[in-house]
């Protein structure tokens, strides 16, 4: 009897041995898998996170009398990469598993930097039937990517056509692929092919003589090595990969997961986005939008010469030359004057920097803001004419009206778009801006006054920046002058710090409204939330950094945020100057408004305005200022 036990439990410590050395073997080659993963992502895509002077530059970014190139402006950007992701969801996966599998391919994107212009991603699912669940040409980052992974991909069963899909891939993806675009396949299987139109080992060698990087890995038991092999680039040891089980695939998601950031330290991606680390993984991440004063020369010049490449060069001046127009086919279509007029210019700002990003992801939509430049506003450096660090928008028109000729929007090496008849852009600055505090007195509007907020910033301040910029800016084609979207950068800034006031002025008004704006599929309520805007994108304005000069002070956005409307009125008497007739004309803005303005400027502005029939004229009298 007592033998018998000692005997169990030796089978017992043996068994449980067995187990523990088995699975510290499966670790330890899950490790291995995990270590040459990771120098595979490396040696691909290079590291997802940013080096800031090579995105942001700084002051030895140019040496003395050097220019800013094209080749100088893009250098250090993110590779370019055709990244194809195909999985196998045959009978012997299940759906359990499928789950995992799409867990890991979720890190393995997140190794690479997605956007159109660095790594474009596809996803192919095979079981009978082969998936295109979605080309290269859909999402515009990781977050859009594995959003529709988990919403969009689905797991089916079937049998195991690996070379309908390996010819799905050849003929339908890669052969859309750019020249210089690395082509990388990563193929996920548990099993060996079977009932299909393909042989997949000549289907994959096909894939690899057009220069195809193929990553094949192999799960569980059932797989056929001989063919996993066959499919893999050369060398097969850094190209194939085998794992025991779907638990061991789950361990491998862990461990590759990391970029190695510092938990909760705010860091940058490689194309520019603001992000905090969570525990390896870049999370939370925005485009940063900053007043054009404050970008580096390097950052201003790259700017530049992303939109004189998008506005020039195919594939993209056909998508530049259609954006552009739209706003002057839609211009009094309900764009302007209140009913979609904040939302839709978001959109288009979104839209704008879109094509912007297909030449450079790390390219951002500046503001401009004017308010800080108010008394002088066309003496500032947005409009120097360094031809040889691009470092502004060039000057007035040559006379004053007429075509810029200086700067690298001169005529007449660059043009309008086709739908403003090609002409020369134009410039005729005139005049001044409104201040900080015609700024702060708009943004102190509540939601209960939204009305007065929406005119405000419209009619008041966005309508009179258009036409004391003067010339293309003052008319129908003025969404083809590059200055058009530093000053709606700014107009949607003061509604998004107007927003960030509480969730009632978040969700208010545009919130409500679900209709689809003119020209778009998207209703308000889609771009609503600068931090919620479609294709996954996140946006954030930085603060200004230079000071506001008012009555003779330098005072910050907070000390001007903190004082009453009285106090900024002792400040400065003409927060708001003359309102020209073309800020109402031009802009088709109705009689209706018109009328209410004298009421709307006294209870915004403290001030009081006679409309006559050529000039809406400022007038001050400080006994009927509200404080």
């Amino acid at each position: 009897m007592l033998a018998g036990c000692q005997m169990m439990i030796k089978v017992v410590i043996l068994t449980a041995a067995l187990f523990i050395a088995q699975t510290v073997a499966q670790y330890d080659s899950t490790r291995t898998v995990a270590v040459t993963l990771d120098k595979t992502f490396r040696t691909l895509s290079g590291d997802v996170v940013g080096d800031q002077s090579v995105l942001f530059g700084n002051k030895a970014s140019f040496s003395r009398g050097e220019c800013c190139t094209d080749s100088k402006a893009f250098a250090g950007h993110p590779k370019k990469i055709d990244l194809v992701i195909a999985l196998d969801e045959s009978g012997s996966v299940g759906s359990r598993n499928f789950n995992i599998m799409k867990r890991f391919i979720e890190d393995i994107i997140s190794h690479f930097v997605v956007s159109y212009s660095a790594t474009r991603v596809a996803v192919v699912t095979w079981s009978t039937r082969v998936d295109l669940e979605f080309d290269f040409n859909e999402y515009i980052n990781s977050e859009g990517v594995i959003k529709d992974i988990r919403k969009r991909v689905k797991y089916s069963g079937g049998w195991t056509a690996t070379g309908d899909a390996l010819n799905l891939i050849r003929s339908r993806l890669f052969s859309q692929s750019p020249q210089d675009a690395k082509k990388v396949l990563f193929i996920i299987t548990d099993g060996r092919s079977n009932r299909q139109t393909y042989n997949p080992t000549t289907e994959a060698q096909l894939l690899k003589d057009s220069g195809v990087e193929i990553f094949a890995f192999g799960i569980g038991k059932r797989v056929h090595d001989p063919e996993l092999t066959a499919i893999a680039s050369e060398p097969t040891k850094a190209h194939k990969f085998r794992v025991e089980t779907f638990r061991d695939l789950s361990a491998l998601s862990h461990l590759i997961g990391s970029t190695g950031c510092r938990n909760r330290a705010t860091v940058y991606d490689a194309c520019g986005r603001r992000c905090t680390c969570r525990y390896g993984k870049l999370t939370d991440c925005k485009r940063v939008r900053k007043n054009f004063l404050d970008m580096t020369d390097l950052e201003r010049c790259r700017y530049i010469r992303a939109v004189r490449r998008a506005s020039t060069v195919q594939p993209f001046k056909s998508e530049y030359d259609r954006l552009i127009g739209i706003h002057e086919q839609l211009f009094f279509t309900g764009i302007h004057n209140g009913d979609y007029f904040l939302p839709w210019h978001r959109w288009y700002i979104l839209a704008y920097e879109n094509i912007l990003r297909k030449v450079d992801c790390r390219v951002t939509v500046p503001y401009w803001d004017w308010s800080l430049d108010s008394d002088s506003p066309f003496t500032s450096d947005v409009w120097n004419a360094d031809l040889c660090k691009y470092t502004g928008l060039g000057g007035d028109g040559n006379p004053s009206g007429g075509c810029v000729t200086t700067g690298p929007f001169a005529s007449p090496g660059w043009r309008l778009t086709p739908s403003a008849q090609n002409d020369c852009l134009r410039r005729g600055h005139n005049g001044v801006a409104p201040d900080c505090t015609a700024v702060q007195d708009v943004l102190d509007a509540t939601t209960a006054e939204f009305d007065n907020f929406l005119i405000g910033l419209e009619v008041v301040l966005h309508n009179t920046v258009h036409v004391r910029i003067g010339g293309t800016m003052r008319g129908l084609e003025s969404s083809n002058a590059p200055e058009f979207f530093f000053h709606h950068g700014f107009v949607d800034k003061i509604w998004g710090d107007w927003q960030e006031k509480g969730l009632s002025y978040k969700q208010h008004e545009y919130y409500r409204n679900t209709t689809s704006m003119p020209g778009t599929i998207y209703s308000p309520r889609n771009v609503h939330d600068i931090e919620d805007q479609p294709y996954c994108v996140k946006v954030c304005y930085d603060e200004p950094k230079q000071l506001c000069r008012i009555g003779g002070r330098n005072l910050s956005i907070s000390e001007i945020a903190g004082m009453s409307l009285s106090a900024r009125l002792r400040l400065d008497p003409t927060p708001v100057p003359e309102i020209p007739q073309e800020a109402l004309t031009q802009f088709g803005v109705p009689q209706s408004i018109v009328k209410r303005l004298p009421e709307i400027c006294l209870q915004l502005f403290g001030i009081h305005i006679k409309i006559s029939s050529n000039i809406a004229v400022v007038k001050i009298t400080s006994d009927q200022q509200r404080g």
